[in-house]
C-alpha cells in the first residue's frame, strides 16, 4: 500500500541534513536562527523523507541550518526540548525531486549565491538524465522540467548558469563563492566573447590559444574582491601586445564588440587627392560601410555652421535619423582628413587611424620612438609631440602610458600644447582650429540627436 504524508515525531539523532544541499557556504543567519530556536523553539515543523532501504530520515525541503542548530543546542543543554521534534514526513519520489525541493526552499528565502543555484541546477540535470534515460536534456527542456517543480528559471538564466558552472567555476571559484551575481557573470561572458572575436579577426592565434590566455588571466585575478575591469584591462593589453597595436584602438574595438556593434575597424584609406587637397571648410561625402545617403542631402557647410544649424534644419525639413547619421559621417570623414593632413605635415601621419561610424572619425596611436620617425630635429620632435596631444584630445582617446611616448624635456604636455599657436604655420593652425570646431560640431549634432558619442 502506497505511503502517505503524515506527521511523525523523531529523535534529532535519527535525522540527517541533505548531503546534496545546494548551499555550499555557511548560512550567515545561523546564529540568529539558533538564538530563535533556543528561546521559542521551531516555528514550523521540518519536512523529511527517507531513501529506499535506509532507516534514518533526511530533510526533504530546506531546514539544514535549523537542524544544525537543534543538534548544537541538544549537545550544549541535553534538554529534551531539542532532542525530539515533530516533522512532516513525505514519501520518497526521486533524488532529483529532493534536490529541487531544497533549491526551491532556498530560492523562496532569496539567500543563496548565484553559483550555488547554478551548480544545483546542473546537478539536478545530471540526476534527471539518469532518471529519464534518453537524449541529454536541452536547456529548454531543463527549464520546463524545473518550472514544473515550482521553480522559475528561464532558458536564458540557465544558459548563464551553464557558463558560470562550466567555464568560470574552474577559473574564479573565490570570486563566485564570495557572491558574484548574474550581472557580473553576464559582463564577463560578453567580455570573453568580444575579446575572442577580436583575437580571431586579427588572426592573433587559435581558439585554444585564446582560451589559455583567458584562463590564465582569470586565475591570476581571482579573489573575493573581484573587479571585472581589471580582467578587461589585462585582456586589452594581451591583444595589443600580440597585435603590436595601440591599446587605445584595441579598447575602442573591444568596446564596440561588447556593445554588439561590429567595429568598423580601420576604414579604407581615402585617395590622397581627395583626402588632402580639400579646403578646411569643405565637407566631402562620407565614405566607408554603413553610410546611408538621404534623398536630399544638404549643401556642404562649414563645420561651425553644421554644428549650429543641424538641429533647426532637421526640424524644419522633417529629416529622419538617416539624415542625422549622414551628417555625423560627413563630419567624421572631414575630421579624419584634417587630422591626417596635420599629422602628415609633421611626420606623424602613420599615427592617425581612420574610423567609420565611430567616435569623431579617427583614433590616435602612441607617439613612436623618435628613431622611427621622419622628424628632422629636436624642435620638430618637441612640437610634433605637442601636436600629438592636441590630436589625441580631439579624438577623445586617452594616451598610452608615458613609457611609450617620446621622452622630452621635463615640461608639461599641456604647456607645450598651449604654445602651438606661436609655432604652427598659418595653414596648419587653420586646420587645427577647423578640426577642433569640427569635433565640437560632431558632439553637438550627436547630443542633439540623443546619440552622444562614446
Amino acid at each position: 500500500m502506497p505511503e502517505e504524508a503524515r506527521l511523525i515525531r523523531l529523535e534529532v539523532t535519527r535525522l540527517r541534513g541533505y548531503d546534496r544541499n545546494p548551499r555550499r557556504c555557511r548560512n550567515s543567519e545561523y546564529e540568529r536562527i539558533k538564538a530563535s530556536i533556543r528561546s521559542q523553539g521551531l516555528d514550523q515543523p521540518l519536512v523529511v523523507t527517507r531513501r529506499p532501504g535506509e532507516t534514518d530520515y533526511m530533510l526533504l525541503a530546506g531546514g539544514n541550518s535549523r537542524l544544525r542548530a537543534l543538534r548544537a543546542l541538544y549537545q550544549e543543554t541535553s534538554d529534551d526540548a531539542f532532542r525530539y521534534l515533530d516533522c512532516v514526513y513525505k514519501p520518497w519520489v526521486a533524488e532529483s525531486d529532493v534536490l529541487l525541493s531544497h533549491l526551491r526552499e532556498n530560492e523562496l528565502r532569496d539567500n543563496l549565491h548565484f553559483i550555488d543555484k547554478a551548480r544545483a541546477v546542473f546537478e539536478a540535470k545530471a540526476l534527471l538524465e539518469a532518471e529519464m534515460p534518453g537524449a541529454p536534456l536541452s536547456q529548454r527542456r531543463l527549464s520546463e522540467l524545473i518550472t514544473a517543480r515550482g521553480l522559475s528559471f528561464s532558458q536564458t538564466l540557465i544558459s548563464r548558469m551553464a557558463y558560470a558552472v562550466h567555464t568560470l567555476w574552474p577559473l574564479i571559484p573565490q570570486a563566485l563563492s564570495a557572491g558574484m551575481g548574474t550581472p557580473q557573470v553576464v559582463r564577463i561572458q560578453a567580455l570573453e566573447r568580444a575579446a575572442r572575436n577580436l583575437w580571431l579577426s586579427r588572426s592573433l592565434g587559435s581558439d585554444g590559444e585564446f582560451d589559455a590566455i583567458f584562463a590564465a588571466l582569470c586565475r591570476r585575478y581571482d579573489s573575493p574582491d573581484w573587479v571585472t575591469e581589471v580582467l578587461r584591462g589585462a585582456i586589452e593589453m594581451e591583444i595589443a601586445d600580440a597585435a603590436d597595436a595601440d591599446i587605445a584602438l584595441v579598447r575602442l574595438e573591444l568596446e564596440a564588440l561588447i556593445a554588439g556593434q561590429p567595429f568598423p575597424a580601420v576604414a579604407p584609406e581615402c585617395p590622397a587627392a581627395e583626402s588632402m587637397q580639400e579646403l578646411p571648410g569643405e565637407v566631402a561625402p562620407a565614405a566607408g560601410r554603413g553610410h546611408r545617403n538621404p534623398p536630399n542631402p544638404r549643401p556642404a557647410t562649414t563645420s561651425t555652421q553644421a554644428g549650429a544649424t543641424a538641429p533647426a534644419k532637421a526640424q524644419e525639413n522633417g529629416e529622419t535619423d538617416a539624415g542625422t547619421e549622414h551628417e555625423l559621417n560627413q563630419l567624421r570623414h572631414r575630421a579624419y582628413r584634417l587630422a591626417r593632413q596635420l599629422a602628415e605635415a609633421h611626420g606623424l601621419g602613420t599615427l592617425i587611424q581612420p574610423l567609420t561610424d565611430q567616435g569623431v572619425g579617427f583614433a590616435v596611436q602612441a607617439v613612436p620612438d623618435t628613431a622611427g620617425t621622419d622628424l628632422p630635429d629636436t624642435d620638430a620632435v618637441r612640437w610634433g609631440a605637442a601636436l600629438w596631444w592636441q590630436l589625441a584630445a580631439c579624438a577623445d582617446v586617452k594616451p598610452t602610458p608615458s613609457g611609450s611616448v617620446v621622452p622630452l624635456e621635463p615640461l608639461e604636455a599641456g604647456s607645450l600644447a598651449a604654445r602651438l599657436w606661436h609655432w604652427l604655420p598659418d595653414a596648419d593652425w587653420e586646420n587645427l582650429v577647423a578640426l577642433m570646431e569640427n569635433c565640437r560640431a560632431l558632439h553637438r549634432v550627436a547630443r542633439d540627436a540623443g546619440q552622444p558619442l562614446p
